[in-house]
């Protein structure tokens, strides 16, 4: 089981716990900040971390967008319980593939 299956395994509870919860209406959004927070954590380690690490600050973008697919596909594996985190995790992954939005990866 990769990374982005325990995610979604953990999403399940987390998202039917807050059903009853006032994070509700903002479980969705949350799940979805956390996958960028997870993706930006692991590559920090990466480059950080590891002797002699095999990526770059300058291979942020891409690493993100391979790992935003990850999760993507494993939420839309399961995609009438995940409606939103999918739809938000698709626009992100739109707007990167446009040139023109290009992330930079700030160490802090």
């Amino acid at each position: 089981m990769n990374a982005s299956e325990k995610y979604v395994a953990c999403a399940v509870d987390f998202k039917l716990f807050h059903q009853r919860t006032g994070l509700k209406n903002k479980v969705d959004l949350v799940l979805a900040q956390i996958v960028y927070i997870v993706i930006r954590a692991f590559f920090k380690y990466l480059v950080c971390n590891v002797k002699d690490p095999v990526f770059t600050k300058g291979d942020y973008q891409e690493f993100f967008r391979e790992a935003l697919t990850s999760f993507i596909l494993k939420f839309q594996a399961r995609k009438n319980l995940f409606k939103g985190v999918y739809r938000i995790l698709r626009k992100k992954q739109e707007r990167l593939s446009d040139q023109k939005n290009k992330i930079h990866f700030e160490i802090n």
